[in-house]
């Protein structure tokens, strides 16, 4: 059996969006009482220790934020809109914009860990061009643990026709396998002809630290929850902590407090569901509710936008 990463990580993607999915709603209340916890909640972590998937996923925003602003050759960008991205104690938004088109390759590069022996050609990776070698660098970062026979890990690559004429492993892959730290691995590499957007990826600094995310959050998001209805009452008391699935329609708790959230700015938002800063009981918490089928579909979704220097919108 093959195991694929990309596909995986798109199962996983699936999953986490039919978490629940039997619900008709869901609320959440995670208690974010400092400013470290708040301002991990309310943002995405670029992690020192990546995965496989991550490495590939990160690089390109990492670089953005290191220099300001970098240019991508893509289906689709790795960026993930809505909150910023947590890079050495700060926090970044990092925006994307198609700049321009070429035409090239896309497609998949994978790895065998678990080769003995390549039947065919390898090459020392250093002898590989610049591109290919970004290309498999984020297969090559340890661990490098392989399963079952065959490719264990892949990842997405873009090739414009200028990266293509330099390379040796697309459109036409020249060599079997890679020579790298003495080891030889077999690698498959697939692609096919298509349009590369060119995305540029802009990084603004949204705040220099914890606390000063933080404050910036609660000033401009945080409202409290109060005059609860007994209905309401009893479902944030089983949201506290914890997260309460609201398993049938026509729920008159539920539905109140999906009005009363719709009407608050929300950190951030899609037309499925939101993220809030609540205060409630004397705490403050990280909520976040899915609306599912109380969502009325001629109400548009209060959605939270940020200027360049981080404030609301």
């Amino acid at each position: 059996m093959t195991h694929r990463l990309v596909l995986a990580f798109g199962s996983l993607l699936l999953l986490a969006a039919l978490g629940g999915c039997s619900a008709a709603g869901s609320i959440s209340m995670t208690p974010v009482d400092d400013s470290e916890s708040l301002a991990a909640e309310a943002s995405r972590d670029l992690p020192a220790e990546q995965s496989t998937y991550d490495r590939y996923r990160f690089r390109d925003i990492e670089r953005a934020i290191q220099a300001g602003s970098t240019t991508v050759n893509a289906t689709q960008p790795t960026v993930d809109p809505g909150l910023p991205y947590e890079h050495d104690g700060r926090y970044y938004n990092v925006s994307t914009a198609i700049v321009g088109q070429e035409s090239g390759y896309s497609g998949e590069v994978g790895i065998d860990y678990n080769t003995s022996s390549v039947d065919g050609t390898v090459v020392a990776y250093g002898e590989l061009p610049a591109r290919d070698r970004r290309a498999l660098e984020p297969l090559l970062a340890p661990p490098r643990k392989g399963g079952e026979p065959g490719t264990d890990i892949d990842v997405p690559v873009a090739y414009t026709d200028a990266d293509a004429n330099a390379s040796a492993l697309v459109p036409n892959q020249t060599y079997d396998g890679i020579r790298y730290q003495g080891t030889t691995y077999a690698i498959d590499v697939h692609v096919e002809r298509t349009t590369l957007n060119t995305y540029r990826y802009d990084a603004t600094l949204v705040a220099e630290s914890d606390r000063t995310y933080a404050r910036t959050l609660d000033r401009e998001y945080a409202f409290t929850l109060s005059t609860l209805s007994e209905n309401e009452s009893a479902i944030v008391e089983q949201a506290v902590g914890d997260t309460h699935y609201i398993e049938q329609t026509g729920d008159p708790g539920f539905a109140s407090l999906v009005d009363r959230f719709r009407h608050r700015r929300p950190v951030t938002a899609s037309e499925y569901d939101g993220a809030w800063l609540v205060r409630y009981d004397g705490r403050r918490y990280w909520t976040e509710v899915r609306f599912g089928q109380y969502l009325p579909e001629d109400e548009p979704v209060i959605v939270a936008t940020r200027t360049a220097d981080g404030t609301a919108g």
